[in-house]
């Protein structure tokens, strides 16, 4: 039985995989890991399991109104909550088993002047391309600090759906707004005092050329299309390049006042995204990838939030530069805590730093976040749920049926190749299973019910007919999701390196003897439910 009759291969082609520029404010929480971040590790194991060549590039974006937010709230400087919560998040996607050949802070020393001057550059360009319009626009103050309030400085009300609003976007229905437009304006922190408006220099982008339906139908799904179509409804093609924080790289094209920076949301994530295809470069040894012409794929993976400044870099979009934006876009929806979404400022979150330090079971909550991933719809984080899932799903099916299957396969005479019968059920579940982590149809939460459904049913008996090759398949399948468990059953069988569709069809040179010693998947109950209490707030002293 030949590789190609069981799964089919495609020729290896370089990748890259990024997920979305996570804000340094705070702590990542499992809201930030269940979407983002779970979906970029798990494409990009997905993707070198079938032989391509995958770097992991990601970075934080230290600019955004948040982090200067968490500054004034603790009481120390924006630069050092930063690099605080960068470092923070580096150790805990270490720990979640979520490596990244580079995860920088563009706020660091050795990159903060070139992200400057790089910011300075594109603006001269668009500039003497006739593309920037200066203004005299109308912000919030508070009155009593003389504070321009920007972003989460600012509370109120969605204009159109009403929901509760901070800055300029609404979580709840995806509206981007003028901050005049939000309703019941106020400033978050009582110090700022009374709510005042004032008018200063402003610098928005003439993006009408490009930023059209037809450039947002190529590159995102239609289920987000309404958020372009929204924007220009609420706002026209205009794109706001600078915003009055003070907190930012300082606008220098056109004098508009000291504290007018850069909008990390337009220039800024453009500058943020050739910071990493200088990574890309540096790791790899090839050109730029987001170069008109480079044949490298690139991925990126958000949440619902990111999709518009995702499809403001096509706004940025232009005849005489030679790049182009990310080839797919992975999103998922909002992931729910207890019912109420995830917030690090409002602090309902558990945090994932709490979760690998407790000890527990990183692949265990890999594979119920993969469960629950909000792919197509909110979905909601209960811890109860996740000790009733491993009890029920990981330990009583997915565990008790690898260790059955070892237990007969280590007491088998030899091994033999995969039967005529044993393909088609492996193809049956191989198939959609791959289709289901490809990045134009990425859905975890199909790839986990698939993986569910193989160890439930056996593989259509092949876990009792031919168990090397249902241990072999189940190490696959679950090595995106749970890649301890599986990498310890892999090897287990005889194979070395991780695994891999590449080495499918081979035989290892001997009988497994013995039991797996895998990875317990239980939890203890009494530390999960500790996750509900978490410690102070951590944050730089």
């Amino acid at each position: 039985m030949s590789r190609a009759s069981i799964v089919s291969l495609p020729a290896p082609i370089d990748h890259l995989v990024s997920s979305t520029y996570h804000t340094p404010n705070g702590p990542l929480h499992l809201g930030h890991i269940s979407g983002p971040l779970l979906n970029a590790d798990v494409v990009a194991r997905h993707l070198e399991m079938l032989g391509h060549r995958v770097r992991r590039v990601s970075t934080t974006d230290a600019r955004e109104s948040y982090v200067l937010l968490a500054a004034r709230q603790q009481g120390t400087a924006p630069e050092r909550i930063a690099a605080f919560y960068h470092d923070l998040a580096a150790e805990t996607l270490t720990g979640l088993d979520m490596p990244q050949d580079s995860f920088f802070n563009t706020h660091a020393p050795d990159r903060a002047l070139r992200y400057a001057e790089s910011s300075h550059r594109i603006a001269r360009f668009l500039e003497r391309r006739g593309r920037i319009q200066y203004s005299r626009a109308r912000y919030a103050r508070g009155a009593a600090t003389g504070q321009f309030l920007v972003g989460g400085f600012v509370l109120g009300n969605c204009p159109r759906c009403a929901a509760d609003a901070a800055g300029a976007c609404c979580e709840e229905c995806g509206l981007w707004f003028d901050v005049t437009q939000l309703v019941n304006p106020r400033p978050r922190l009582a110090e700022d005092g009374e709510l005042t408006w004032a008018k200063t220099g402003a610098a928005t982008l003439d993006a009408g050329d490009v930023f059209t339906m037809d450039n947002i139908a190529t590159r995102f799904p239609a289920a987000y299309h309404h958020l372009y179509l929204d924007y220009v409804r609420w706002n026209g093609t205009r794109l706001p390049l600078t915003h009055p924080l003070g907190w930012g790289v300082p606008w220098q094209v056109g004098d508009l006042g000291d504290a007018v920076v850069h909008n990390s949301y337009a220039i800024g994530a453009h500058v943020s995204m050739n910071a990493v295809a200088e990574e890309f470069r540096r790791i790899s040894g090839l050109p730029d990838p987001f170069s008109q012409h480079s044949p490298v794929v690139k991925i990126t993976t958000g949440g619902y939030d990111a999709v518009l400044p995702w499809m403001f870099h096509i706004a940025l979009m232009d005849k005489e530069s030679d790049w182009e934006p990310f080839d797919h876009h992975i999103i998922t929806r909002y992931m729910l805590l207890d019912g109420e979404k995830f917030s690090t400022s409002r602090r309902h979150a558990i945090w994932a730093h709490d979760y690998v330090r407790s000890g527990l079971s990183v692949d265990a909550l890999r594979m119920y976040l993969a469960t629950i991933s909000p792919s197509s719809s909110d979905s909601d984080l209960r811890l109860s749920d996740l000790l009733r899932y491993v009890r029920e799903t990981l330990e009583s099916v997915v565990e008790k049926r690898t260790r059955e299957a070892a237990a007969r396969l280590a007491t088998s005479s030899g091994l033999l190749p995969l039967s005529a019968a044993g393909a088609a059920a492996v193809r049956r579940l191989v198939v959609p299973f791959n289709d289901s982590l490809a990045p134009g149809s990425f859905d975890l939460a199909v790839a986990a019910k698939l993986v569910h459904e193989w160890c439930t049913t056996g593989g259509d008996g092949l876990a009792d007919r031919e168990p090397y090759w249902w241990c072999k398949v189940t190490s696959l399948l679950t090595y995106p999701i749970m890649p301890r468990w599986a990498r310890v059953l892999w090897a287990w069988l005889g194979h070395e390196a991780e695994p891999s569709f590449v080495q499918l069809e081979g035989l290892p040179a001997k009988v497994p003897t013995g039991s797996p010693r895998l990875p317990a998947l239980s939890l203890d109950p009494v530390k999960v439910a500790a996750l509900a209490r978490p410690d102070e707030f951590v944050g730089p002293r």
